[in-house]
């Protein structure tokens, strides 16, 4: 180390080398050309303004930017580290976005998303699943029906619903009892007041009949109804 540091032609070299290097590996990510970047060549006129519609209504519905990358080239092994990269360099991780990125390796196509913080923390794993619905399409190079699908996904989301807060001192409204449940109710009601009047309310005269028992039944004891105003009894 210290002949090292005692020759700086070779420091400088080695320094040098360092920052060709990761030049090199920065210069392998491809820099956004809006929300959209077909360097693949996957899209047609048509197929683009697809996309940038989706793109908008998605923001407009959800709060999320969708980020798309199509691409030939990759300067790192697999398709996550690029989407990763990417996702990194583009700056997407301080806003609630996401970033699908097509990666075509001789004659194949792969796909993956990410997502950023906040929307995880919004929408779950919605990365990988994004993934899974997109991953047949991917596999069968339907790169275009791929992205649309892409938007479907997101078009299934429902943006989550605040409660609204209860107003202090607010009387909270009674549940409405089911049609079947109330008729039920109307109907037994109906029938212990019929069975009231016929057993308590004297047929002559309309007053309320006396209970009382009485030994004179065949088996035991009974009950007599008996009216003080007009003298009709019953026994049961």
């Amino acid at each position: 180390m210290r002949t090292l540091l005692s020759h700086p032609l070779p420091l400088f070299g080695l320094i040098l080398a360092v920052l060709s290097t990761s030049c090199s590996a920065a210069d392998g990510i491809p820099r956004p050309i809006g929300l959209l970047s077909d360097y693949g060549a996957v899209l047609d006129h048509s197929g683009r303004e697809a996309i940038n519609a989706r793109t908008e209504q998605t923001e407009r519905t959800l709060g999320i930017k969708v980020y798309i990358l199509a691409s030939w080239e990759s300067p790192l092994p697999d398709v996550e580290s690029f989407a990763n990269a990417v996702f990194s360099a583009w700056g997407l991780g301080s806003s609630r976005s996401l970033l699908a990125v097509f990666l075509r390796t001789r004659g194949d196509w792969s796909a993956s998303v990410v997502a950023s913080a906040s929307t995880r923390s919004q929408y779950g794993a919605i990365a990988d699943s994004l993934e899974r619905r997109i991953a047949d399409l991917v596999l069968h190079k339907r790169v275009e029906e791929a992205m649309l699908a892409l938007f479907d996904g997101l078009d299934e989301i429902k943006r989550p619903v605040k409660e609204t807060p209860a107003r202090v001192g607010a009387t909270p409204r009674p549940r409405a009892l089911p049609p079947a449940v109330s008729v039920v109710l109307v109907v037994a009601a109906t029938a212990a007041l019929v069975l009231l009047i016929h057993r308590r309310i004297c047929p002559r005269c309309g007053s309320i009949l006396r209970a009382g028992r009485s030994t004179g039944f065949p088996g035991g004891r009974g009950t007599v109804y008996s009216c003080r105003r007009c003298g009709f009894r019953r026994q049961r």
